[in-house]
């Protein structure tokens, strides 16, 4: 039976896997999905897909300790304010779960949500801030938590949660899924960048890619240096490093600097990151902290039957199995990082084989309907 469900985000990040799973749900089940949100992404989305969104007030960012005094100062006028406000969409819109995203509206919603039985659903992404929390933040969030349904999307995010004192009991792992495409290797941007006569451009090489937002801390001058040391046994070697951000520039001057420069190449976003994963050879996931988006992005080189290599014990352990379908390593390492390249680079065989495994494993076990179906369980 078809639910309605209203969504409430205060997070700033891109939630474009979240509003796939939304999309699958409302094709598989006809549910439909109302969003509050703070932030003007999730809110975006929503207006693309024609899909009903309202801006909402829901205090400031809670990992700064006045910030959290404030909210704790606003908290019952938030209470209040919001208590009508989902009785309105309980009887008005028929809403019978809601989806929370963020701390702000874990402490404000949750325990409304009981008052008037509405069905609570926490998402915890695999980015999430625990440690740098105000302590009378956490004693609320651990209260809610007992009336909610806690989902996060990897097993590190539950050890993580059970740390604070969650009860395991109320955790529950749903795999992130992506939706299946089939990657074929014909044209790629380098190849035409070759035929372009591109000065510097190797038409054979052998090409490590990142897709990473360079917004954020990320392992990439180990990457570098872990490039520099490979060009001894693999002097085609080439890195591409697709994504935007504020260290675009200084890694940029950094590559110049180590005289890589000509085999380094900082592309900036792209829209299409399907093109760029068809020119990679091997995949490097590149992030300190994975976010949802890491694991997306993560997902989708694995099911081009890229041979990846990830950061170990960062909470990829459920996406890349040790030496079966990935590899798992201390990326911070540049020279366990370039042994490991200079093994795929002289191991066709090994390329090939980790590919193969790794897409097996993303489509038997990361698809968008397999997550879905999941999720669907939880809001019957």
């Amino acid at each position: 039976m078809p639910k309605n469900i209203l969504i409430i985000n205060s997070l700033p990040c891109d939630n474009r896997p979240l509003v796939n799973l939304f999309e699958k749900l409302k094709q598989a089940g006809g549910h439909l999905f109302y969003l509050l949100s703070i932030k003007s992404g999730l809110l975006n989305q929503f207006q693309a897909e024609s899909w009903p969104g309202k801006k909402a007030r829901l205090g400031p960012n809670l990992n700064i300790k006045i910030n959290a005094l404030i909210f704790l100062i606003l908290l019952p006028m938030f209470f209040l304010l919001y208590l009508f406000r989902l009785i309105y969409f309980k009887r008005g819109k028929k809403i019978t779960s809601v989806i929370l995203l963020n701390w702000n509206e874990k402490i404000i919603f949750t325990l409304i949500a009981k008052i008037i039985k509405i069905k609570t659903i926490w998402l915890e992404f695999p980015d999430a801030n625990f440690s740098n929390m105000p302590k009378l933040i956490i004693w609320l969030y651990k209260i809610n938590s007992k009336w909610a349904d806690i989902i996060c999307f990897t097993g590190f995010t539950k050890m993580r949660l059970k740390k604070i004192g969650i009860k395991e009991h109320l955790i529950k792992i749903i795999p992130l899924g992506i939706k299946l495409n089939r990657f074929e290797r014909q044209d790629t941007i380098f190849n035409k960048l070759a035929r372009a006569g591109r000065k510097g451009f190797q038409r054979k090489y052998f090409t490590v890619g990142a897709i990473v937002d360079l917004s954020h801390q990320q392992k990439i001058e180990p990457l570098l240096q872990a490039i520099k040391r490979c060009l001894t046994i693999i002097p085609n070697i080439q890195l591409i490093v697709v994504g935007g951000g504020d260290e675009k520039k200084p890694l940029s001057w950094l590559a110049k600097k180590m005289e890589i420069d000509s085999i380094v190449w900082f592309v900036g976003e792209q829209s299409r990151a399907k093109n760029w994963l068809e020119s990679f050879d091997v995949f490097v996931a590149a992030s300190d902290k994975p976010s949802i988006t890491d694991l997306r992005i993560l997902l989708r080189a694995m099911s081009a039957g890229l041979p990846v290599i990830g950061p170990a014990n960062n909470g990829l352990e459920d996406i890349i199995l040790e030496n079966k379908n990935g590899i798992l390593i201390d990326t911070s390492n540049s020279e366990m990082l370039a042994q490991e390249i200079i093994k795929l680079q002289q191991n066709r065989q090994l390329r090939l084989r980790l590919g193969k495994e790794a897409k097996e494993q993303i489509d038997k076990n990361f698809s968008i309907s397999l997550m879905a179906e999941k999720f669907e369980k939880l809001l019957l």
